[in-house]
This record gives structure tokens, C-alpha cells and sequence, in this order.
């Protein structure tokens, strides 16, 4: 049974996230608030500079969180980071203005084109991201119908699942909800034959690499699982993910001070990455060395 005080450490870790994220997300509402009205006034000097500084550290913020697979303040809500993110893009849309002023008052140089196309290029992304957190695409509202009749109507529900994937392959959210649907309609093998389809069009998906070993050592791949689990410690050697699952291995091997050794460095660096799922799947594990004296394995991973 894990200790108590380390229970309360995983829990701690878990506030601290959640609590810090939120200063962050207050913090850069201001932040938007404050650039995009002196962008929009068009006050230059120390406020402009201070509005183009605060719009580039943003979105290089963005770009660099989602290029490392991490979410960007991941213990908010989908609806909050949409927001702050199309907040963001709100700003870069304020810079294209200022270029095309500046282009119309002195004229074209080849500066200015350079970065309006860059301002375009970030913008699109920006928004597109956006977009896709508040689930305001045509994937994500034909996403939302899957998961609305997936209690009335398993079999409508999993076509239109498979429908988003078939029209956004590289979506690895529509691939877990797939998976999902899947093996509650048919099983773990045909779950763990959807994630590795899921795995060859997002190879870079920390979520969906989680669920694909978890599913082959559940059902009794274990070579195969290993295989995968060292290409995951390579692509993410920092990562707290390929560390829970050697601990959920050694729970089901019976060795829990193993298990407790993995955790603690799982915890680590999970809290250095800011992997607040990481931390969840954490707690959730420690809960159930806990409730059910080591009843816990690969499976625990998931959900």
C-alpha cells in the first residue's frame, strides 16, 4: 500500500498545477486585454513595445507547447484555453492591421511583406487551434454528435466517430473516442486494431501511445508492447508517461516497491514537464495500490 504522505504529496502536486495554471490564465487575460486595446488605439513608444512583446512571447508559447505534444496550460478547460487562444490570434490579427497602416501611410517594402505573411502564417494557426479547442469546426461538431448518441445509439455513434477520422486523420482526440466506443461495442482487440491505426497517423500522440501499450499488454502482446514502450521513452525521455507504465507493470508483477519507486519519479517529472494528466493517472494509480492492496496494472493507465 503507498503511503500515505505520498498520496498527499500526488494530491498537493495536482492543486499546485491547477492553481498555478489559473494565475496564468488571469494573468495573460490581462495581458491580451491590455495589448489588444493599445494595439488598437494605435499607442506606440513603451506601450507598443510592450503590446509586440507581450503578442510574440504568447504565441511563441503556443507554437513551442504544441510542437512538444504538451498542452498549453493543460489543467484548464477546452472552452478556457480556446478563448485565451483565440485571444492571442486576436492579437496577431491587430499586427497585420498595424503592418497594412504602415504599408498604406509610407508605402511597400519588402520588410513589410515579409511580416505580414509571417503574421498571417501564425494567425491561421492560432485561430485554427482555437477553433479546434472550442470545438467550433465542422470535426468537432460532428465529434460532439458521436459522443451525444454514444448512450441512445452505440451503433450511430461509432460511425460517426469513424467518420470524423476518416475526414480528420491526424486528430488523435477523434481516434481516442473511436478507440473508446470501440472497445466498449467490441472488445480490447478490436480497440488495441483502432490505436494502432490511430498510432501510424498521430505517431507523436502521448495520449494515444498510452492507451495502444496499456491495450497490447492487456491483451497478452507483451512483446509487442515492449517494443513500443522503448520507442516511447526515446521519442519522450523526459516524460512521466513511459515511467507509469513500468509501474504499472511492476503492480501487476506484485513488486510495489518498484511500483512506488516508478511513481515517485513519475511524479518528478511530471510536475517538471507540467503533465497535469500525468499527475491524474498518478493519483489515480496511488489510489488504487491503495483501495485494493496492488490490484492495478496497465489497465490503470487508461479512462
Amino acid at each position: 500500500m503507498i503511503h500515505s504522505r505520498e498520496r498527499a504529496l500526488h494530491r498537493s502536486a495536482e492543486i499546485h498545477t491547477v492553481k498555478r495554471d489559473r494565475v496564468l490564465a488571469g494573468a495573460i487575460s490581462l495581458a491580451i486585454g491590455f495589448a489588444f486595446v493599445v494595439g488598437v488605439l494605435g499607442i506606440h513608444k513603451w506601450f507598443g513595445l510592450a503590446r509586440a512583446l507581450i503578442t510574440i512571447a504568447l504565441a511563441i508559447w503556443i507554437v513551442l507547447s504544441d510542437w512538444s505534444s504538451r498542452k498549453w496550460l493543460g489543467s484548464l478547460s477546452r472552452n478556457a484555453r480556446g478563448l485565451l487562444r483565440l485571444g492571442v490570434a486576436a492579437l496577431i490579427g491587430v499586427e497585420i492591421g498595424r503592418v497594412v497602416v504602415v504599408i498604406s501611410q509610407e508605402g511597400f517594402v519588402t520588410g513589410d511583406a515579409i511580416a505580414i505573411v509571417i503574421d498571417v502564417i501564425v494567425f491561421g494557426y492560432l485561430l485554427q487551434g482555437a477553433l479546434v479547442e472550442l470545438r467550433w469546426t465542422p470535426g468537432g461538431l460532428l465529434l460532439d454528435a458521436a459522443l451525444r448518441a454514444r448512450t441512445d445509439d452505440p451503433a450511430k455513434a461509432l460511425r460517426l466517430a469513424a467518420r470524423t477520422t476518416k475526414l480528420y486523420r491526424k486528430w488523435d482526440e477523434a481516434w481516442l473516442v473511436r478507440a473508446a466506443m470501440v472497445g466498449e461495442q467490441q472488445g480490447p482487440d478490436a480497440q488495441v486494431l483502432v490505436l494502432k491505426k490511430a498510432h501510424r497517423y498521430c505517431p507523436r500522440s502521448i495520449d494515444i501511445m498510452d492507451f495502444l501499450i496499456s491495450g497490447l499488454y492487456a491483451t497478452g502482446a507483451s512483446d509487442e508492447a515492449n517494443a513500443l514502450l522503448d520507442e516511447y521513452r526515446a521519442m519522450f525521455p523526459r516524460s512521466s508517461r513511459p515511467v507509469l507504465i513500468d509501474a504499472a507493470n511492476a503492480i501487476t508483477a506484485g513488486d510495489m516497491d518498484t511500483a512506488r519507486a516508478h511513481l515517485l519519479e513519475a511524479q518528478g517529472r511530471a510536475e517538471k514537464e507540467g503533465d497535469t494528466e500525468g499527475l491524474v493517472k498518478i493519483a489515480r494509480i496511488s489510489r488504487l495500490m491503495s483501495e485494493d492492496d496492488g490490484d492495478a496494472g496497465p489497465d490503470a493507465l487508461g479512462g
